[in-house]
């Protein structure tokens, strides 16, 4: 299983400053900028006829978030 830390992870190795690499991304905004251009852009993968609905995204990715800190928290309670 991914752990939330690991998940953020992912997202640090695009976003930042490296010296020795070209930066993608300096914020988190530019990637959720660039998910929003996809979404006007790209068809649903549900669904061939409309395209994502940025909006309805970003609210299932608020449930994912909160049911992984919740998970996180109750593995941590365990220990």
């Amino acid at each position: 299983m991914i752990t939330n830390k690991e998940r953020a992870k992912t997202i640090k190795k695009i976003i930042g400053n490296k010296k020795d690499k070209p930066i993608m991304f300096t914020r988190p905004a530019d990637i959720l900028a660039n998910v929003m251009h996809y979404c006007d852009n790209y068809f649903d993968h549900e669904d061939d006829e409309n395209k994502y609905d940025f909006e309805n995204e970003l609210e299932i990715a608020k449930e994912y978030y909160n049911d992984e800190k919740l998970e996180e928290e109750t593995v941590h309670d365990e220990d």
